[in-house]
């Protein structure tokens, strides 16, 4: 009875899963996530970048 039901919840779980993995509104928030990371990384990037030539141009003028 008992791995009977367990087998069960098993499969209820594996298609729950699929079931998200097929969903589109899901894959899509995952994309967009993945996205705004990467553009949010690029611009700490960039802007690390741009402190570090102005920080080195104060240096050259003092």
């Amino acid at each position: 009875m008992r791995t009977k039901y367990i087998r069960k919840k098993i499969k209820r779980d594996k298609r729950s899963q699929n079931r998200l993995l097929c969903d589109p509104d899901f894959l899509y928030s995952v994309r967009c996530t993945k996205h705004i990371t990467q553009l949010l990384r690029q611009h700490q990037i960039e802007r690390r970048k741009r402190e570090d030539e102005s920080k080195k141009r104060e240096h050259s003028r003092g």
